[in-house]
């Protein structure tokens, strides 16, 4: 279907991605029109194509697949455009001079004949020059949206880059169309592939064989590798690329002298990932080698014990001795084991001796947690780091680094495992000699999303005094959660269950009996026998996102349980629904409803609830950590998603008060003890597990026979025996 006419009011446009909502004048019609536009100036002509979409909320609206610009046919829409200010050297008086002079004629003036503008007067040589440039870019911009609309890029694309490349966006593009998959990797490889063959790019062009090896490196480093053996990556490369060795080698070594790959002996790294390695082995050496005072800690943290009627294990109180003589060390251990009453001890200790201290964490739950159980303030490591974060470059900075480091006499991080190589380089380069730097985390979790397995490479690595708390301190001295979580980590399927304590086992033949029992267990069982909240206080976990048991059947069959399906739906997120941050979004404002101070920044993993939804406006707001008030909207909704099922490793860093795993089929790659060990040990009150025990059973015999690629253990080692 296609409309022609001109917008006569804009809604709602981002200038991001030119996402825009506006009401579209055709044939003396007025229409609802969405799309991504770039640029749009009032008055311009368009010829849209697209289709007219009957949404259940927002009535019939003209949803925009694709669009032309037209000359304004109409002499309200040419002085609409003319004086817009969109033309240098244009206002609303030399447009109506033009009109008069020209009339319908004008802007056929413009494109065929731009000098007789020097015809109307006040229209002198450096005036004309400025017009003529600023119309020309106008036209530029046009042209490089229909040459990417040609080349098969939608408009939200076509949109963006745009954005970024201004009119020289055809020339670049038809220079080198692999550029788009460096500055906008979310196109992905593929696409850009064929558009370049589009181009009459040839397989074995230089530029396509540089991108596909980066391409290939980008792969490895989102499966957690912080390097490649480079016969392996020559290898595949030859496979994938079909081409000679030689040539391979050829682009590799090109790629190195470019500064964009990093060969040291037989490992290949992209140059960050290889810069973060060494940097994070650099400075992790020269804090654990700082001279450092011993603490006076025996009779501070006795008191401290005897007032909170605590007892230490003697593990702990090694652990204690370990920090008061040691500038770096690490804490590890499972659920129960210690960790956080190690962490309360030491925020007493610190007060006694008038040292400043700073807690921090890899995530928002995890900092809020470590705040509740101590009362001292924690702050995500991006926060304490006081993350920037700049739209020209597309990336984050930290106002924290050696040139600033952070001011404080000891560090403690929690969660250390789900740190990557890229933060925990950032983080160790801000810290300053002397200062004491506390390693906490539990060693058989999951991994980090991001490269590198932090926590396991300063482990093994020797060099850094390390504690293993082993004795089960929380809940009962009878609670099966850590008793179970043990044995899982250990390959016992001997895992008991008791429905009169706090972890049971329910099996289940099919999946509709694993969700009919879900369903009793949310709305009846647990809050009528537990008394727990079942939005806040029951969290659903599951290994993956799809299928009849992942999180979006889950979120859906949930969601319909607990949320009035009568109210105001805006896609798919009501009132009252828990909701999830799915990315780092490090401009989106929020407010805070009880001090009212303002900031900007929600993280990956932080969760909230939807407390207004407003279908006219299309945005709704929503409410993080019961006091951060954050408005969505429509282009950036993406970002959440709903949050009473979440896969396990998304809940790393949590703990709720009663956690439901849910399983059924286990893909290989999440098929392994780790996995559930996390999901096992995010509870705090009650642990159930529902569904297939043959998935379960198959969980816990299988070790996570993934590697890593990682050199820091090695690095840390040679460094620290200089």
């Amino acid at each position: 279907m296609t409309l022609r006419g001109h917008f006569v009011e804009i809604i709602f446009n981002n200038p991001d991605n030119g996402y825009t909502v506006g009401l579209f004048e055709h044939e003396a019609d007025l229409t609802m029109t969405v799309g991504f536009f770039s640029g749009l100036t009032p008055g311009e002509e368009l010829e849209l194509t697209g289709q007219m979409v009957e949404h259940p909320k927002y009535g019939l609206q003209f949803q925009v697949e694709q669009y032309n610009y037209l000359p304004p046919s109409q002499s309200e829409a040419m002085y609409e455009f003319l004086s817009s200010g969109v033309i240098e050297g244009i206002g609303p008086v030399m447009a109506e001079r033009i009109l008069r002079h020209f009339g319908e004629l004008s802007f056929e003036i413009f494109e065929k004949e731009p000098h007789r503008l020097k015809e109307v007067s006040g229209i002198g040589q450096k005036t004309y020059q400025k017009i003529v440039s600023s119309y020309q870019s106008i036209l530029d911009r046009r042209d490089s949206l229909m040459f990417l609309q040609q080349l098969g890029l939608g408009p939200q694309r076509t949109a963006s880059i745009i954005s970024r490349y201004g009119q020289d966006t055809k020339h670049l593009i038809e220079e080198n169309p692999y550029r788009l998959y460096l500055d906008f990797p979310q196109i992905g490889f593929d696409a850009v592939d064929t558009l370049a063959s589009k181009l009459g790019f040839e397989r074995d062009h230089e530029f396509r064989v540089h991108a596909f090896v980066l391409h290939l490196m980008i792969r490895f480093q989102e499966q957690g590798h912080v390097y490649v053996p480079y016969q392996v990556a020559k290898e595949r490369l030859g496979y994938e690329l079909m081409l000679d060795e030689i040539i391979i080698e050829d682009r590799l070594a090109s790629l190195i002298g470019l500064g964009h790959l990093f060969l040291e002996d037989d490992r290949l790294y992209l140059y960050q990932t290889y810069r973060a390695e060494t940097f994070a082995a650099m400075d992790l050496s020269r804090l654990a080698q700082a001279p450092t005072e011993s603490l006076e800690y025996r009779d501070i943290i006795q008191a401290f014990c005897d007032k909170y009627a605590i007892t230490l294990d003697p593990i702990q109180w090694d652990a204690l001795e370990t920090i008061s003589h040691h500038p770096v060390s690490v804490i590890t251990g499972g659920p129960g084991t210690g960790k956080t009453t190690l962490i309360r001890s030491l925020c007493h200790l610190a007060e006694k001796l008038g040292l400043k201290l700073l807690l921090a964490a890899p995530t928002g739950r995890a900092a809020k947690r470590m705040e509740e159980a101590t009362g001292t303030q924690a702050k995500t490591i991006h926060r304490l780091l006081e993350y920037k974060f700049s739209e020209d470059e597309a990336a984050l900075f930290f106002e924290r680094s050696r040139h600033n480091p952070l001011e404080t006499d000891i560090l403690i991080i929690d969660e250390v495992s789900m740190v990557d190589i890229f933060l925990m380089a950032s983080l160790l380069e801000a810290i300053e000699s002397g200062t004491r730097l506390i390693l906490i985390g539990d060693a058989n979790q999951l991994a980090s999303v991001g490269p590198g397995k932090v926590l396991h490479d300063i482990i093994d690595s020797g060099v850094i005094p390390t504690t293993n708390l082993i004795h089960i301190f929380r809940q009962s001295e009878h609670s099966l959660i850590p008793e179970n979580a043990a044995k899982v980590i250990t390959g016992s399927r001997d895992i008991k269950s008791d429905q009169k304590g706090d972890f049971f086992v329910m099996r289940t033949g099919n999946t509709d009996e694993t969700k009919d029992k879900l369903a009793q267990l949310i709305t009846s069982r647990l809050p009528n026998y537990y008394d727990f909240d079942p939005i806040w206080d029951i969290q659903v976990l599951t290994p993956m996102r799809k299928g009849p048991v992942g999180t979006y059947q889950l979120n859906e069959l949930i969601q319909g349980l607990l949320i009035d399906p009568n109210q105001p739906d805006l896609r798919g997120f009501r009132v009252g629904d828990k909701v999830m941050q799915t990315k780092n979004d490090y401009t989106l404002a929020w407010r805070d409803r009880q001090s009212y101070d303002k900031g900007v920044g929600v993280f990956n993993g932080d969760i909230g609830e939807v407390i207004e939804v407003d279908i006219r406006s299309r945005h709704l707001i929503v409410v993080f950590d019961k006091t951060r008030e954050v408005e969505y909207s429509a282009e950036n909704l993406s970002q959440l998603e709903l949050a009473y099922a979440m896969t396990i490793h998304k809940s790393q860093g949590s703990e709720f008060p009663c956690v439901i795993i849910v399983l059924g089929y286990v893909p290989g790659i999440l098929n392994n003890r780790n996995v559930i060990y996390t999901g096992i040990t995010r509870a705090k009150q009650l642990l159930i597990i529902l569904g297939s025990m043959n998935s379960l059973y198959q969980m816990v015999e299988h070790v996570d026979s993934f590697e890593r690629n990682t050199h820091l253990s090695e690095r840390l080692a040679a460094d620290i025996a200089r």
